[in-house]
């Protein structure tokens, strides 16, 4: 088994240095950002996967991307749930207005968020919040919006996300680890997650 794991990591890289495996690349960033595919040829990229590495460890003016941040939330700034309340980390949809490159920061070139010469910092504005409330922020507080999963069983003790929807600004996703399965009289199952007031079905 591991040597055939050690061929076929040796076929993907040689893969990745062909053009056709340039062109798989190109596929993948062309769907995962917009530009891309109406590019000139003498802006194009030579290696789109050292391209696609580069945008999703740097995310760019114009990208959506969700942002971390700590507290207590209450139900006058979420909206709809007249008793919702929840205290702890929370992923907010935020999309990147400015991104400065600071060059007397102290950094590692291998790391994420710390290109060579510097560290980037983020200006992250909030959907639906004034331009007040517009962070700066580094690589470490941002994350690229994940897909939902609706097929993982859910048990007592897992850590979850859970969906809090409102009708005033985007839906935030509240982290916590559930302490309590129950189930409403419609059959379906509530869970009482770390940092919320009351059970919720999680999304």
């Amino acid at each position: 088994m591991a040597v055939a794991c050690t061929q076929l990591s040796s076929a993907m890289k040689k893969l990745i240095t062909t053009p056709e495996g340039n062109l798989l690349w190109e596929a993948l960033i062309s769907r995962r950002f917009t530009g891309y595919s109406m590019m000139p040829r003498a802006l194009r990229p030579k290696c789109f996967r050292d391209e696609y590495v580069t945008r999703v460890s740097h995310p760019r003016v114009g990208d959506c991307v969700e942002v971390l941040w700590q507290g207590k939330f209450y139900s006058h700034t979420l909206g709809e749930h007249g008793t919702m309340g929840f205290e702890g980390k929370a992923w907010w949809q935020a999309s990147i207005v400015a991104r400065e490159l600071d060059v007397n920061s102290e950094s590692t070139p291998n790391h994420s968020d710390s290109p060579a010469g510097g560290q980037y910092y983020y200006r992250a504005h909030f959907p639906g919040w004034e331009a007040k409330w517009d962070e700066w922020i580094t690589r470490g507080q941002i994350r690229w919006p994940k897909p939902l999963d609706y097929t993982s069983e859910i048990d007592i003790g897992d850590h979850v996300e859970v969906l809090l929807e409102s009708t005033r600004v985007p839906s935030v996703w509240m982290e916590g680890e559930v302490k309590k399965v129950t189930i409403d009289i419609d059959g379906i199952e509530l869970f009482l997650v770390t940092g919320m007031k009351r059970p919720r079905h999680i999304w």
